[in-house]
């Protein structure tokens, strides 16, 4: 439909500053500026021509998101009294703009200087916490044991130093006070209870004193509870705190008759695994480095700016709209194949592993940043300002995060899992544990510029359709977290529901933020359950 506008004034000569035409022919007599923008519709896409003074015009194209429906078009006639006095300026026109038909949005109520000077601080915070968790990572997985001794038939083991006439040294070990110890015994053999019931018992001795810590007979309460599989079996014996550093020895005792013959050629092995338990200085340097994000996400989220205009998928102004979504796909599909790439680097240890987490999150929040500042369009690459209120914004996130938090101990308790996955044997020891928590609350800034900010971006100006472009980011998204979670399919399927709410809540609010801050609470809830 062709906008018409009517204007009381007699048409006349054009009081813009812009150095080019200016479109409306105003009184000279008019002394404010007008400020308009004038929405017309082409046959197969729409191209919005923003017209205003003191800047030079800029069109931008391409397909529209939800919310940026009906353009209405809104003209408020210029009060004019009959007899002007000579040289009394008329009031001009003013045209406003709404997209969807709706009200702009209300500005936020941060200036733009406190909204730096929080950032700042809660960067500086941040860095502080992250190299404080970095360094207790170091030092717990220094001070942290995994001992496996050397797999050996019981009748060589009896016969090793240490064995006596009832008795055969399985393994020795060195353990500090204060450490948490898991003693374990593993043979090449399913130990069932028609062959090993009775047989032997497995103590823990204090050395040299040979004060007993630990005495587990195999009677058939333990047989039930060995693990087994094709290569044999494990009983976990038992576990405790350390109250005296020196060595400590687990050894096999048959009271009354040594074993049969084929049992004594059964070979096998001792575990002992050796950790300290989280201090509480490392659980407050975690909740500091948490609340320092989402004091960046709620300063940026509450930052004042100008109410957003229509949230498009095309680009810069100097570029073509076909130009620009090439450069956009190119670009995420790059930075996704480099993440792909790095997340498939093995790593040996958490803290490799959160060097690594770290690498991550820069190659995803770098890509969009250095294309938004290279190709001067933040609206392609980063797409901040809320097309909702702020407190609305916050309130979703939070909505949203506790929904996904109930969702996923609900996903956990009633999907069977099929096996141990990756994640659960590497947050099992105490640095693992630490390191998750920290990317936890650090990863979600790059996934969602990453995913829900240049890769939703680049597939939405390609489909024209929110609902394709989000399924489309949803599904590399689950990929990528699914080979952590393999084997615990409860968690595979919160992380399902997880990147489907997230993606909504971009598609509703046309910004990164709100899904990032929702993100992080989601991780935040679920770090602080594994902790306390």
């Amino acid at each position: 439909m062709p906008l018409r506008l009517r204007l009381r004034s007699t048409l006349g000569a054009c009081p813009c500053a812009c150095p080019c035409p200016c479109p409306l022919s105003i009184p000279a007599s008019i002394s404010t500026t007008i400020a308009s923008a004038i929405h017309t519709r082409v046959a197969d896409h729409t191209r919005i021509t923003a017209i205003r003074c003191r800047i030079a015009p800029a069109s931008i194209a391409g397909p529209r998101e939800p919310g940026q429906g009906r353009v209405a078009v809104a003209a408020a006639r210029s009060q004019q009294p009959e007899q002007q006095a000579p040289g009394h300026a008329h009031r001009h026109t003013i045209l406003s703009v709404r997209a969807g038909g709706q009200a702009p949005t209300k500005a936020p109520t941060l200036p733009l200087r406190w909204t730096r000077i929080l950032s700042l601080l809660a960067l500086i915070a941040g860095l502080g916490a992250l190299g404080l968790l970095a360094r207790r990572v170091h030092a717990h997985e220094r001070g942290e044991l995994d001992f496996g001794s050397e797999p050996r038939a019981l009748a060589e083991l009896a016969r090793a130093p240490g064995s006596t006439a009832v008795s055969a040294r399985i393994a020795r070990v060195e353990l500090e006070a204060g450490e948490h110890a898991v003693f374990e015994l593993c043979a090449q053999d399913r130990l069932e209870p028609a062959r090993w019931l009775g047989a032997l018992e497995l103590v823990v001795f204090q050395l040299p004193e040979m004060k007993l810590m630990l005495r587990v007979p195999l009677d058939a309460d333990h047989l039930r509870a060995v693990r087994r599989d094709a290569k044999g079996a494990c009983l976990t014996l038992g576990a405790g705190t350390i109250e005296r550093s020196g060595a400590y020895s687990l050894d096999a005792v048959w009271p009354r008759a040594k074993p049969a013959a084929p049992l004594l050629q059964v070979r096998l092995q001792a575990r002992v695994l050796a950790t300290r338990a989280l201090a509480s200085q490392e659980k407050i340097g975690w909740l500091l480095l948490g609340l320092s994000v989402l004091a960046l996400l709620a300063a940026q989220l509450g930052q004042r700016r100008p109410a957003p205009e229509a949230d498009t998928a095309a680009v810069a102004h100097h570029d073509p709209p076909r130009e620009t979504r090439l450069r956009t796909t190119v670009a995420a599909l790059a930075a996704l194949t480099t993440v792909i790439a790095l997340t498939q680097v093995p790593t040996a240890g958490a803290l490799a592993t959160l060097a690594k987490g770290l690498v991550l999150i820069a190659v995803q929040c770098a890509v969009p940043l250095v294309l938004a500042r290279l190709w001067r369009d933040d609206r392609a690459f980063l797409p901040i300002a809320p097309r909702i209120p702020a407190g609305l914004a916050f309130a979703l996130a939070a909505a949203a995060a506790v929904l996904l938090w109930g969702s996923a101990r609900l996903a956990l308790r009633l999907v069977p899992a099929t096996g141990e996955a990756p994640i659960q044997t590497f947050v099992s020891w105490p640095s693992g544990l630490l390191c998750f928590a920290a990317l936890g609350v650090l990863l979600p800034l790059g996934e969602e510029l990453l995913f829900r900010g240049l890769l939703y971006r680049a597939l939405f100006a390609w489909t024209g359709r929110a609902g394709s472009a989000a399924l489309l980011c949803w599904l590399p998204f689950v990929a990528l977290h699914a080979q952590q979670s393999w084997g615990n399919w409860g968690g595979l399927v919160s992380i399902a529901v997880a990147g489907a709410v997230l993606t909504a809540l971009r598609v509703a609010s046309g910004s990164v933020l709100v899904p990032a801050l929702a993100h992080v609470l989601y991780n935040f809830a679920l770090s602080a359950g594994a902790f306390w």
